[in-house]
């Protein structure tokens, strides 16, 4: 009798412990699924995309301020989102940036648009 105790509890741990294994096992597969190559950066993000024939450039400048670390970042983000942009050059410590664009197929007021509903970005108009 009491080996039957056992043979059940033993099948309860070994159960248990193919689940902790495989719920391991999930965990470090999303883990691994998670690349850096799944977050690119804007400039990878430009790169990759078709190439841009720019016939424009959009001068914008900071209110009141230089460009902080995490508006730079924020600017690089927004506008790799937009299509049509081939080059974005802002600057820690600089007052203003420009974009290099292609004219049929975004505008300078997309991209004000875009960049005044980001925090903490405060673009002049």
């Amino acid at each position: 009798m009491p080996l039957r105790v056992t043979i059940r509890t033993t099948n309860v741990i070994t159960n248990t412990m193919k689940r902790i294994a495989l719920m391991m096992l999930g965990c470090l597969y999303g883990a691994s699924a998670c690349s850096k190559s799944d977050h690119a950066s804007p400039a990878e993000v430009l790169q990759t995309r078709a190439p841009v024939v720019a016939n424009a450039t959009a001068a914008f400048e900071f209110e009141g301020k230089v460009a902080c670390e995490m508006c730079v970042k924020v600017v690089n983000e927004e506008l790799a989102k937009l299509p049509g942009i081939s080059t974005i050059d802002v600057q820690k410590g600089k007052a203003d940036f420009t974009v290099k664009y292609d004219s049929t197929l975004v505008k300078p007021d997309q991209m004000l648009a875009l960049l005044k509903q980001k925090e903490p970005v405060r673009i002049k108009p």
